[in-house]
């Protein structure tokens, strides 16, 4: 299956694993994820940061865009202090679609008419029951394929997927 039918049959189910990554100025809304994730039951892979010391995102975002790009797990959540930095550095890996999750409504095109499998949230004004709705809408609505799937086929036609 290529890259663009799976996103088109990609759907979340209680056995999916979701990767969970920041930086340093992320760590507190990836711990508060944590925390939901917990609560729901949902399983996670959290490939860093581990604490509040000062550090890079780049090699936590790698290593779950590359566990995403080999199945081993279905989406990532990714957190930096605006979302902005995270998201720019997973859309630069192979088989990613990385958005920018700012409010519910992001939160469900994101899915929905984009196919993404990354998301990245601000950790800058993080509160548990936005997260905790954003996530909900993450993964129950699904990539609606049609008009959205002919724009990936023009966005990937070049790059080697």
């Amino acid at each position: 299956m290529n890259f663009i039918e799976n996103t088109e049959n990609r759907k979340f189910t209680k056995d999916s694993i979701i990767g969970l990554a920041s930086d340093h100025s992320g760590y507190q809304a990836k711990e508060l994820m944590k925390q939901i994730l917990d609560e729901q039951k949902i399983i996670y892979i959290d490939y860093g940061c581990h604490s509040l010391d000062s550090c890079d995102y780049f090699e936590f975002v790698s290593s779950l865009c590359q566990d995403i790009k080999n199945n081993y797990i279905f989406y990532g959540f990714c957190f930096c202090r605006t979302g902005q930095g995270v998201n720019i550095c997973a859309n630069k890996h192979e088989h990613i679609i990385s958005a920018l999750v700012y409010n519910d409504f992001a939160a469900q095109m994101a899915v929905e008419h984009n196919g993404a499998n990354v998301f990245c949230f601000p950790a800058l004004e993080t509160k548990k029951s936005i997260l905790e709705k954003q996530i909900h809408i993450i993964l129950i609505s699904n990539f609606e394929g049609g008009r959205f799937s002919r724009r990936l086929r023009k966005m990937y036609q070049f790059i080697k997927l």
